[in-house]
């Protein structure tokens, strides 16, 4: 088992700043495994992996099963890279974002295009 720390609420924005192309940003509450307190937390799910920057060094991936058993998530949402950049957009910080709160594909798309224009600068 991954060593976890204290909850900092830094995974949120390494979940947004980390993901790439094909992972999956996912926001769910988790249960310490020590204190068994729950919490809000980011991670990023990379097909049979987890990325989690609170536990493994930051670096090294859990298999998903095991992250899974370990720190029992619950209320999770999944965002695409993509979506998760939308959201920090929108509200300006990196997470948690509400259920109700996932981007229209016209939202995804409209941000993308803003992004462009602002690397073109």
């Amino acid at each position: 088992m991954g060593k976890m720390t204290e909850p900092t609420g830094l995974c949120f924005p390494w979940a947004a700043q980390n993901s790439g192309k094909d992972d999956v940003v996912v926001h769910g509450m988790v249960m310490h495994p020590m204190t068994r307190k729950r919490f809000a937390h980011a991670w990023i799910e990379r097909g049979d992996t987890v990325l989690d920057w609170q536990t493994r060094d930051h670096v090294t991936p859990w298999k998903k099963s095991s992250f899974y058993e370990t720190v029992k998530p619950t209320k999770m949402v999944r965002y695409s890279p993509w979506e998760a950049k939308v959201m920090c957009l929108r509200h300006g910080h990196s997470g948690p974002w509400g259920r109700r709160e996932q981007p229209t594909i016209k939202e995804v798309r409209d941000s993308l295009r803003k992004l462009e224009s602002r690397r073109k600068r």
